[in-house]
């Protein structure tokens, strides 16, 4: 599935970081990376351009040999031995250029340390993130630096452990193929893992979780889950599955959870949590967005797993009325 991997670098060591779990990915995949460091002209060369006797073009040529040379030198390295590589420098707004490159590039993963520098930069290269996690169309791989995804013995001692956040509409489940990919090739040779889980918020709409609505909505949410993994069983041999259903007053805590201590899982005895989250989000803007914050984003926020994000468009139709479990559950990613 991942045959064009975009990595985008920005010069620190903390971006760097992507690089291995990009070559992992790539060598199991047979994919090429793509290198990407974009030169934003007003906050990279206005400050050179007003330090200096040069002009604009002397700062922009500068800028773009010492990036090429920087990505050649990472082109070059024992980290990225035998992979085909190739590295692209270019100008604008890095988060819009590196969005931008995806539908021409043939880009179907994006892997990104979640920030670059401290400071001012961290702010901006954190927007960065948000930006790209907000609106890519390709799935993207947001790194922490706590989390075991930042190292080259990713998959050492165990399978990839991967929790996809469901809610029971399709627009959630758009996640589903790029969370089985990167389980299975970063699990290879053993088995990926992949646990489905829905988190049913309580006290929602007036009522509580001993409510008939409540045990309408969880029947509901375990023939979903049930249908879900048998057939992911069938199509995926080389992958375990799991589910759970939780209800709990706020997603994001469940989720979280979840995902760094395994809470909610019955019979898996010293489990002790999972590798990354996967999910969708929505990418509002304006007044709605400033309404409604994506559940994704306070995951992305508050988190210390990497994750693993989809902007989807995909809603439900109009004329396709909300069943109990999605009226109480709510499109986790539309949160």
């Amino acid at each position: 599935m991942f045959q064009q991997i975009l990595v985008p670098l920005d010069g620190s060591p903390r971006a760097e970081r992507a690089i291995p779990v990009a070559a992992r990915i790539a060598r199991a995949s047979q994919a090429t990376l793509v290198l990407v460091q974009v030169i934003d002209l007003a906050r990279d060369l206005s400050w050179q351009v007003a330090a200096s006797p040069f002009t604009l073009s002397d700062a922009l040529d500068a800028e773009y040999r010492g990036a090429n040379n920087y990505l050649h030198e990472l082109k070059v390295s024992e980290a990225l031995r035998d992979l085909h590589v190739r590295i692209i420098v270019t100008t604008g707004r890095a988060s819009q250029t590196i969005l931008a490159l995806a539908q021409p590039e043939k880009i179907d993963l994006i892997v990104m340390s979640s920030h670059g520098y401290t400071g001012f930069k961290r702010l901006v290269l954190g927007s960065v993130t948000q930006q790209i996690e907000r609106h890519s169309q390709v799935p993207v791989l947001i790194l922490r630096d706590q989390a075991a995804l930042a190292g080259e013995h990713l998959g050492d001692t165990h399978p990839v452990r991967v929790i996809a956040a469901l809610d029971g509409t399709a627009y959630a489940e758009t996640i589903l193929p790029a969370a089985v990919e990167l389980s299975k090739t970063l699990s290879s040779p053993e088995a990926g893992m992949l646990h489905l889980a829905m988190v049913i918020p309580e006290k929602r709409q007036g009522t509580d979780k001993t409510s008939d609505e409540y045990n309408k909505a969880i029947h509901e949410a375990h023939g979903y889950l049930t249908m879900l993994s048998q057939n992911l069983r069938k199509e995926q041999t080389q992958l375990t599955v799991t589910t759970s259903i939780s209800v709990q007053s706020n997603v994001r805590d469940a989720l979280i959870e979840l995902a760094e201590r395994g809470s909610q899982m019955e019979g898996v005895g010293a489990f002790t949590g999972y590798d990354l989250i996967a999910m969708t989000t929505h990418g509002r803007e304006g007044i709605e967005r400033m309404m409604r914050t994506s559940v994704a984003e306070q995951v992305l926020d508050a988190a210390k797993v990497p994750l693993l994000i989809i902007h989807s468009a995909q809603e439900l139709e109009p004329e396709q009325p909300a069943s109990e479990m999605e009226i109480f559950a709510g499109p986790i990613g539309l949160l």
